[in-house]
Order: structure tokens, then C-alpha cells, then sequence
């Protein structure tokens, strides 16, 4: 309830942008299906792997082919780490 309480102000404005590097692994039966266009306007995504099986759980119902995506993804998710921080050791602090 707290989150909804003091996140509420801020629904439906646009989220602040992401540095982070994003790996997704979209599972054709889950819940809500991430659009790649959105995702890139607003985050540092790094990987998009579009999965053949699997849904909102899926790391119960297909622990194999999430631990092989995991597997794949954290080598992309370290190299995008390190030239990000690289780049925000350049980036003025935020308010600066």
C-alpha cells in the first residue's frame, strides 16, 4: 500500500531515464509484453531476448531456458557496466 500511497503523484508522467544497463528476457505468455520502442526511450538496454517458452514464472516453469538466458546475459550486462561507468565518470553530477 505504501508504494501505491507515495507513488501516486507520479503516475502517468514519464519515468526519469536509466543509465543502468537492461537485459530483458520476454516470455511469450506472461502478463504484460514489454514494446521494445518503449523500452529503449527511457533505459540502457543491452539485450532483448525473446524467449520460446514460458510465461510470468517462468524461471518455475522453464528453469532451464531462464538459467541459459541468465548465462548469456550477465557477460552483456558486465561490459555494458563497465563502458557505462566509464561514460558517467565524464556526465556532470545531476543539478550541476
Amino acid at each position: 500500500m505504501r508504494y501505491y500511497k507515495e507513488e501516486a503523484s507520479a503516475w502517468g508522467s514519464a519515468p526519469e531515464p536509466s543509465h543502468t544497463p537492461l537485459a530483458i528476457a520476454a516470455m511469450p505468455r506472461d502478463l504484460g509484453v514489454p514494446v521494445p520502442r518503449l523500452v529503449r526511450e527511457r533505459n540502457n538496454l543491452v539485450r532483448w531476448e525473446q524467449l520460446t517458452a514460458g510465461g510470468h514464472f517462468a524461471g518455475w516453469e522453464q528453469p532451464g531456458l531462464m538459467v541459459e538466458d541468465l548465462r548469456a546475459a550477465v557477460p552483456v550486462l558486465r561490459a555494458a557496466r563497465a563502458t557505462s561507468s566509464a561514460a558517467a565518470a565524464d556526465r556532470p553530477a545531476p543539478g550541476r
